[in-house]
């Protein structure tokens, strides 16, 4: 079993220190055919609602990633202590490619970041990549 974590904090200034909690389990099985998403292989995303069907694919990604338990946007409520900035115009600041840099590397955009790396193991690049159009969409 491994852990997935909350993933984005976008816009935090170089003096501000971001809490991140761990969040969602995944549990693929070596083997199983894992593709490091926070989905199981093969399975479409469902974000674990009923309505996700109806969601835009990056809400589902970022529900599924759990990282609404740090964060709230405009269309995923915080469900966690949310200890992360609130992402709901992040767009207007920040571009797709910035966003996924920093969901791969926080530290990198900020040092006394404390939100989890995640690299392909943690979140497919396809999922990264709908996730940070769907951020930078948020203006």
């Amino acid at each position: 079993m491994r852990r997935s974590f909350a993933l984005l904090a976008v816009g935090a200034v170089a003096s501000a220190a971001v809490v991140v909690i761990g969040c969602g389990e995944t549990k693929d099985k070596p083997g199983s055919g894992a593709t490091g998403s926070v989905f199981k292989a093969g399975a479409p995303p469902t974000g674990g609602g009923s309505d996700a069907k109806d969601k835009p694919p990056g809400v589902v990604v970022f529900e599924a990633a759990n990282c609404n338990n740090c964060h709230a946007t405009a269309g995923a409520a915080k469900v966690g202590r949310g200890m992360g900035p609130d992402l709901t115009k992040v767009g207007a600041k920040r571009d797709k490619e910035w966003i996924i840099a920093h969901v791969r590397d926080p530290k990198a955009h900020n040092p006394m970041s404390r939100m989890p790396a995640s690299g392909p193991d943690k979140l497919s690049d396809k999922d990264a990549g709908v996730l940070g159009e769907y951020l930078a969409g948020l203006k």
